[in-house]
């Protein structure tokens, strides 16, 4: 192997470090590591959380709840960034009893994890979340209905989000994007050659659907 491309967040930092110092072709996707500088392909997680969450306030949300992930990951740290942001621009309160950050990795957040969130008082009049199908069947458990009770926007649309009895509005990856920019990258470090800039930062559109309509007065 004269070469990897490193999908993943399972994948130690400690490996990719190391091998980034001995200068071996890689690059890593859709994911950087805080404070090094190495080559990597990733999405824009703070400005497109910013744009969810501006845009659930453009439509008269207050109470939006936050499921994220944990902080160790740079996504971790710039999707609560952008959720902070676009909060504080709108002259609007961070209340930590809306936002969820996990101790530990985890996929999906748990229905406990969600519930928490909808026992607060008042209760949140939206959620935003990377796991959309989970939670909305979690929302569903609940007895809730999207966008009647709580609206649902997606921080990472998952490929059925848009098939759903209620289409879901989403922050749209870019999957295809992401693959073509890391192998163009990594070719390039086989030539020799060192990429410049070294991390790639790609926008994440944000597809508005059924799940979050103006809220009525």
């Amino acid at each position: 192997m004269d070469s990897v491309l490193l999908l993943g967040s399972s994948i130690p930092d400690d490996f990719i470090l190391e091998l980034w110092s001995k200068e071996f072709p890689a690059v890593l996707i859709a994911r950087r590591i805080p404070g090094f500088t190495g080559y990597c392909v990733f999405q824009n997680y703070e400005q497109s959380t910013y744009e969810a969450t501006s845009h659930l306030i453009e439509r008269g949300y207050r109470r939006i709840g936050f499921l994220g992930q944990v902080l160790r990951f740079s996504y971790g740290q710039e999707r609560l960034r952008g959720y902070r942001r676009a909060l504080e621009e709108a002259g609007l309160i961070y209340d930590p009893s809306l936002v969820s950050i996990p101790d530990h990795p985890r996929d999906d957040p748990s229905p406990q994890e969600v519930a928490q969130i909808l026992n607060t008082t008042p209760p949140p009049d939206a959620l935003l979340t990377d796991r959309d199908l989970v939670t909305l069947a979690i929302l569903r458990e609940m007895g809730l209905r999207v966008p009647e009770d709580v609206a649902l926007v997606s921080l990472d649309e998952s490929e059925a989000a848009a098939y759903q009895e209620v289409p879901l509005t989403a922050a749209q990856p870019p999957k295809f994007d992401l693959g073509v920019q890391a192998v163009e990258m990594v070719l390039r470090l086989l030539r020799g050659e060192k990429p410049q800039p070294s991390e790639i930062v790609l926008p994440m559109p944000l597809i508005v659907r059924c799940s979050s309509p103006p809220k009525p007065n």
